[in-house]
């Protein structure tokens, strides 16, 4: 629930800051890189031991089926980061294209 509350916080922390940037040359979007496979588990079994250790399996299928590389991951970061041609700011980005974000990200008295 916390990692999606960061997320969620992330967005909407975009959006409000476009919007008091709103006027000046300074463009700000939110990205999401998607599932990438990375070390960041690596000490975890560790930390929760064979809690981690069953679930293991099934993350490294979803990484394995689902996942990018932590090149490919990097993509949509770096095609905002340098792209001239994207219009707006306070966007959603995934796969290098603006996407719909969650209903809840939307919502502009929560940011």
């Amino acid at each position: 629930k916390a990692y999606s509350q960061s997320k969620l916080a992330n967005v909407l922390f975009v959006r409000e800051l476009a919007r008091r940037l709103e006027g000046t040359e300074v463009i700000v979007n939110a990205v999401h890189p998607g599932v990438i496979d990375t070390e960041i588990g690596r000490n975890m079994e560790e930390a929760f031991g064979g809690a981690y250790a069953c679930c293991r399996c099934f993350t490294l299928c979803i990484i394995c089926c689902m996942g990018k590389s932590v090149r490919e991951g990097a993509q949509t970061t770096i095609h905002c980061a340098v792209d001239e041609q994207i219009e707006g700011s306070g966007l959603y980005f995934s796969d290098c294209a603006p996407k719909e974000p969650a209903r809840q990200a939307r919502d502009d008295e929560a940011a």
